[in-house]
């Protein structure tokens, strides 16, 4: 979150409420359209990481699959840094899914494999 602390919090507020406003509706078509993950990350997470204030094309800011270690681990679609620890873990699901007990059990599963490797 990088910027200047002179911008007045007003404007910043309604300007995160017109992009929220936005990205709802992205998110309902992307629900209707059955859009896979790969489509609800562009075209959802993405634009809501950009709209709270991160870089989404800096990757030491804002990282993709997260750990970037051996494949067929568990790995977070991002990780967003904050003062150059990792303060936020997004895993992504199509936007139609309906979470339940499985999504939070894979959710514990991941943090339990990777925790010698998150800096929290």
């Amino acid at each position: 979150m990088k910027g200047s602390t002179d911008i007045d919090p007003d404007y910043i507020n309604l300007k995160l409420r017109a992009e929220l406003k936005g990205l709802e509706k992205k998110s309902r078509d992307a629900e209707q359209n059955k859009a896979s993950e790969e489509v609800t990350k562009t075209s959802v997470i993405g634009p809501l990481i950009r709209a709270l204030g991160f870089d989404v094309m800096d990757t030491e800011e804002v990282i993709p699959e997260y750990p970037p270690i051996e494949k067929n681990r568990a790995r977070f679609d991002y990780a967003i840094k904050i003062e150059e620890k990792i303060a936020i873990l997004i895993e992504a699901k199509t936007a139609q899914i309906n979470l339940n007990n499985s999504h939070w059990d894979q959710l514990r599963q991941y943090l339990k494999i990777q925790r010698h490797v998150l800096e929290f």
